[in-house]
């Protein structure tokens, strides 16, 4: 099921910025230095200006989080400007991590944390030996910084997808979240898991480096959406239930197609979902009743979790270990769907 779609948040071009400008006397390319002095431009920095109503717009509205700062929520805001204007003032360092991700096209990564609703800092990767004055909103993530590692999208200095992922991932040294990143991007198609693997490689010793490397083994490229990432988390580290089959498709005895479950334990027949927002419409709702049904015809056992009970991790493993044990419990005969290629 999914709270929604990679597809439908994540791999659409980014836009909607406003690249600081200098001043020009002739006020074709940039304000003049008399119109800086006025109502209709603000300074971002010491000679660089922008149209006073490009202000950024604020975050309004933000929907209740899942009780974990790692895993981002759509928001009605717009990161993109703050991340421009930020960018502008760069000097040798580029952005990186979740404002990078943000402007090669991945909505989901909206720079808000999802527990505290709070603005997150835009990360730009620095090489040690490369000096940069602080700027307001900015925090320095410093590594070896390749001219290879960096593009330029929209006048800003952007790292590569892989180096994105790889520094949001590990710095901030959460297993979960950078799980939650890595699936993103890789559903997303910005990059692959042997890309990153071989970027990883390349980079022995640097900080964050078991996290990255147990997050690439948690990650999956079928996964479609992060409160999906969450559940199967807790599917695998919390309940401690073998790995589950995600978005593989279910068929019953004769072959006939009963549906793509979010998570699936074929050999025991458990299923787990995750029903997002979406799913509260009277139409979706019938959809999934009727789906769940074919389900359970079929001797499967489903758990169906929804957005609150992401905040509490022991509800949702009891749950999930009841299933378990009532699935196992299923007698043969009534196992009739089946097994997915290996």
């Amino acid at each position: 099921m999914g709270d929604m779609r990679y597809s439908e948040v994540i791999a659409t071009p980014m836009g909607g910025f406003v690249r600081p400008t200098a001043q020009d006397p002739t006020g074709i390319r940039g304000p003049t230095a008399y119109a800086t002095y006025g109502k209709t431009w603000r300074r971002v920095r010491r000679g660089l200006y922008i149209p006073r109503e490009v202000d950024p717009v604020p975050v309004l509205g933000r929907p209740v989080g899942f009780g974990v700062d790692w895993l981002p929520t759509p928001v009605a805001t717009q990161p993109e400007q703050r991340i421009a204007e930020i960018g502008a003032q760069l000097g040798f360092g580029a952005l990186t991590g979740w404002a990078a991700l943000r402007i090669i096209g991945g909505r989901w990564f909206d720079g808000v944390g999802a527990l505290s609703g709070q603005e997150l800092p835009v990360p730009v990767a620095l090489d040690p030996g490369r000096s940069q004055r602080p700027i307001p909103g900015a925090q320095v993530w410093r590594s070896p910084l390749r001219s290879d590692d960096v593009l330029s999208l929209g006048g800003l200095r952007v790292v590569i997808p892989e180096r994105a992922v790889f520094d949001e991932a590990r710095w901030p040294g959460e297993l979960r979240r950078a799980v939650a990143v890595i699936d993103a991007a890789l559903q997303a198609g910005f990059t692959t898991r042997d890309k990153l693997t071989a970027y990883g490689a390349e980079r022995r010793g640097w900080r964050g480096m078991p996290v990255w490397r147990r997050a690439l083994d948690l990650a999956s490229e079928r996964a479609e959406s992060m409160p999906e990432s969450a559940l199967r988390l807790m599917w695998v580290l919390d309940a401690r239930l073998p790995p589950p089959l995600v978005n593989v498709a279910v068929h019953d005895l004769s072959g006939r197609f009963m549906g793509r479950p979010d998570l699936w334990n074929a050999t025991v027949g458990l299923v787990g979902e995750f029903d997002g927002m979406h799913h509260r419409s009277a139409s979706q709702h019938a959809k999934d009743t009727r789906r769940t049904d074919r389900f359970r015809r079929l001797g499967l056992e489903v758990v169906t979790i929804v957005g609150p009970d992401l905040r509490d991790v022991d509800e949702v493993v009891r749950r999930l270990r009841g299933g378990y044990e009532r699935a196992l419990a299923t007698p043969p005969e009534r196992r009739l769907w089946l097994m997915p290629p290996s």
